[in-house]
């Protein structure tokens, strides 16, 4: 049971993880640490934000996004926002190794 100071940190059973990132490394990343989780969860790696529309589309299962490094670019960033306003219950993480240099407003 969740407590009320608990944001869900640690991803519900069968939560869907899509990556999206110009490489499949940060997805390798989130596979690898997946055997530590007490339930389980499925990464799945996506070279483009364009295509994650289709992959929420089939499945219905809690989903959190997470944007790598290769999506900060102003056209990326403008994708997630798009994403973000169409789909608000997707949960969005951005996992950025330096300040982007596009103007990040939500």
């Amino acid at each position: 049971m969740k407590s009320d100071t608990d944001h869900g940190a640690i991803p519900s059973p069968g939560t869907k993880i899509i990556v999206v990132d110009r490489t499949t490394e940060l997805a390798d990343r989130f596979r690898e640490v997946l055997p530590d989780l007490d339930h389980s969860c499925e990464v799945l790696a996506c070279l483009r934000v364009s295509d994650v529309v289709e992959m929420l589309d089939t499945d219905d299962r809690p989903t959190v996004l997470v944007a790598g490094p290769g999506i900060v670019t102003r056209s990326g960033l403008a994708r997630l926002e798009l994403l973000h306003d169409n789909c608000p219950q997707l949960v969005i993480v951005l996992a950025f190794t330096r300040r982007p240099s596009a103007a990040v407003r939500d």
